[in-house]
């Protein structure tokens, strides 16, 4: 019989959470951009021609809010995770006197 080990994971931390939100950030620039050059935009929440600007901005905003909401949740999903199987060490690299990087993996369970 085959002996199966869990792998170890990457810690998720609260500070993760705000490189997380560039992607939509940059995504939602790009889209006003794409959409001032052709006259159309890819969502209703963001067409300017009929909403405004400041609508338009409020609407960006609360979007942001939910992404960043959803990302808060995973990292508390996270750390509960790690707390409840007894996860305390993460992957980390380790540099060989050679030069050569590895990783440093914990074992788990």
């Amino acid at each position: 019989m085959r002996q199966h080990s869990r792998v170890a994971c990457f810690r998720v931390e609260w500070r993760d959470v705000w490189p997380w939100l560039l992607y939509p950030l940059v995504y939602f620039i790009y889209a006003l951009v794409r959409g001032h050059f052709i006259g159309s935009y890819p969502y209703p929440f963001i067409e300017v021609d009929t909403l405004g600007y400041p609508r338009m901005f409020i609407n960006a905003v609360m979007v942001l809010l939910g992404f960043m909401g959803v990302s808060l949740v995973l990292v508390a999903l996270d750390r509960w995770k790690g707390k409840r199987w007894g996860a305390t060490a993460a992957v980390r690299p380790v540099t060989h006197r050679s030069g050569r990087v590895t990783l440093d993996v914990p074992r788990i369970g």
